[in-house]
């Protein structure tokens, strides 16, 4: 399974630190945040499963990532526990908890930005297979019989709150982080065009441009192709001088933008 678990004062030099971590029954990968997580502030979490990496941002930024050992699926039949780990009854999370998603694919940095501060809008999320707002009850009254917590998106898998005290300031509903809906994130979308055809000895111009929520701040564009081996850019357009007869052929772009990637690809006739 996956676990994020925040480690409290009895954890020595890693009290007030989080782990995001994965276990398939042998192998194991983990990686824990560098800060300490223990002003009494607010702060978002992040883990992301990316490939061969698994990723841990804090307040939006890349905190630390280690290499995934784990192999095959974790799929399983155990529930999923919040604020609590596992099937036990001694590690509870001491702190307040608004905004769960849960998301069946890697979220980029962009997108992990765009969301962060805000309640997401499940109409329209892709894999988004849990979302927990937590605005069920009234904050600090008695709420008493309130134990269920809404999923918003299209599981509708509820949960169930168990051992709380439903009044009061403690152990109970209360005032969450999140404010305001989030704008709807647009992934980054690539084009890839070329000035062909050109003749041997002249100029081939490759061009890209990007479409989405990034696509108006800093973008970097990573070529390859026929005698083109990953050169980066941060223009819109790449000069080839002079074109060589192994200069055709296809060519794939990288357009990246706040950790948020695409690719597009062109075909040059030389």
């Amino acid at each position: 399974p996956f676990v994020i678990r925040y480690y409290n004062q009895t954890a020595g030099a890693n009290a007030g630190k989080v782990i995001f971590a994965r276990y398939n029954g042998s192998n194991s990968a983990a990686v824990f945040s560098t800060m300490t997580l223990n002003d009494d502030q607010w702060h978002h979490i992040a883990a992301v499963k990316s490939g061969t990496q698994i990723q841990l941002y804090i307040d939006g930024a890349l905190n630390g990532s280690a290499t995934d050992l784990t192999t095959g699926t974790t799929t399983n039949t155990s529930a999923v526990y919040v604020g609590r780990r596992g099937n036990n009854f001694y590690n509870w999370f001491n702190g307040t908890i608004d905004e769960l998603s849960i998301w069946d694919r890697a979220l980029c940095r962009g997108e992990i930005l765009n969301n962060m501060n805000c309640e997401l809008n499940p109409a329209g999320q892709s894999n988004l297979t849990g979302l927990y707002s937590f605005n069920n009850g009234y904050v600090n009254s008695n709420n008493a019989g309130l134990t269920t917590l809404a999923d918003a998106s299209v599981s509708a898998n509820n949960g169930t709150l168990n051992g709380f005290g439903l009044t009061g300031n403690t152990s109970n509903w209360t005032s969450g982080w999140a404010t305001g809906t989030c704008s709807a994130f647009v992934p980054l979308s690539a084009t890839a065009t070329n000035s062909s055809p050109v003749s041997i000895g002249n100029s081939l111009t490759l061009s890209s441009s990007v479409t989405g929520s990034n696509s108006t701040g800093a973008v970097s564009y990573t070529w390859s192709g026929p005698g083109l081996t990953n050169t980066t850019t941060g223009n819109t357009s790449l000069i080839v001088n002079p074109v060589t007869g192994m200069n055709g052929g296809v060519y794939t772009v990288t357009a990246t933008a706040v950790g948020c990637s695409t690719t597009a690809t062109t075909t040059v006739n030389v």
